[in-house]
């Protein structure tokens, strides 16, 4: 009966964000828009979005997106809580070489979010936090930086908001160990396009843009691979559907 609570929480909740995504918002003429004649499927009727490249973001604005995204990769990647300083360098160099010498390198901004994790755990654990006895996660505090943690009023489950880019996986893994732990859900709402960019292997960059309906996961896209190979980038596939 806990489970399938939690569970019809968490569908609420994507349910309700979903629902707050469809409301009226600032209109974008290259987000799924129908045309009729002109660049668009012929199929479908939806406009193909001009490729908009790296370059042509500002010097400043460059830079906080190679950083960003040097960090959210590096953190995908590692096997540590936190990416080191020396995996960030690592991707943040070859994402510079990249774009140095592309010059048609799509834009790029890939954030990492500090996560946030729904904690199921048990009666006695729950009503000790209730009444304001926090000393059972105390090991959970002196580990990681948290921002919050606030219990359901009505479930035996926690919401810990953290204050860093903690790798998904091993912080999950490491909650769930703790005795008083039931199980960890990540705390997130799931949909829309692909990731803008992923890097499969080192020098190894993949490219996706999907348009048309992505709130049910996008009728076309397209896929540009990449592959540094020293100074010089090869173009291994593009394709469009």
């Amino acid at each position: 009966m806990k489970n399938y609570l939690l569970t019809m929480i968490l569908i609420t909740v994507d349910i309700t964000a979903s629902t707050t995504m469809m409301m009226p918002q600032t209109s974008n003429p290259e987000d799924g828009s129908i045309v009729v004649g002109g660049s668009s499927q012929t199929e479908t009727g939806y406009q193909i979005p001009e490729v908009k490249l790296f370059n042509q973001l500002s010097a400043e604005r460059q830079q906080t997106c190679l950083r960003s995204t040097a960090v959210k990769l590096a953190t995908d990647k590692t096997s540590s809580f936190l990416a080191s300083k020396t995996e960030i360098e690592a991707h943040l160099h070859q994402l510079k070489t990249l774009v140095d010498n592309y010059d048609k390198t799509p834009q790029f901004c890939l954030q990492m979010p500090s996560p946030s994790l729904i904690v199921s755990i048990n009666q006695q654990a729950a009503k000790a936090f209730r009444a304001g006895n926090t000393k059972t996660f105390e090991a959970w505090y002196k580990r990681f930086e948290i921002d919050s943690v606030e219990i359901f009023s009505a479930l035996d489950a926690l919401t810990i908001k953290f204050a860093k880019p903690y790798a998904l996986k091993q912080l999950k893994e490491e909650i769930s160990k703790h005795p008083a732990v039931e199980y960890v859900e990540n705390n997130a709402v799931f949909g829309g396009g692909p990731v803008a960019l992923q890097m499969q292997k080192p020098g190894l960059f993949i490219f996706r843009e999907g348009w048309g309906d992505c709130f049910a996961g996008c009728i076309h896209g397209r896929k540009l691979t990449l592959q540094l190979d020293g100074k010089k980038v090869k173009e291994i596939e593009r394709k469009e559907w």
